[in-house]
């Protein structure tokens, strides 16, 4: 929906979550908060849709049948050898 996401700065999140928008302790957090509601514009909001459809379902399903794929392939492929 276009929300800036603000989290900490643990687990898989690094992956994805620009760093402006993780936090290390509740102080953090309330001033990184304060500041994506002061500078929110429409092509940030734009910007954060982008990068969740990189994580939507159907893109999940894809990237994973890929993997798959390639590795049913390279099994396939050890056999002849």
């Amino acid at each position: 929906m276009g929300c800036i996401p603000i989290v900490h700065n643990s687990g898989g999140v690094k992956e994805f979550v620009p760093a402006q928008y993780r936090y290390e302790n509740l102080q953090y957090a309330a001033k990184k908060i304060e500041t994506a509601i002061s500078e929110w514009t429409l092509e940030k909001a734009k910007a954060m849709v982008e990068i969740v459809k990189q994580f939507s379902k159907s893109n999940f399903s894809a990237n994973f049948m890929k993997l798959f794929l390639q590795y049913c392939e390279q099994q396939y492929k050890n056999r002849l050898c």
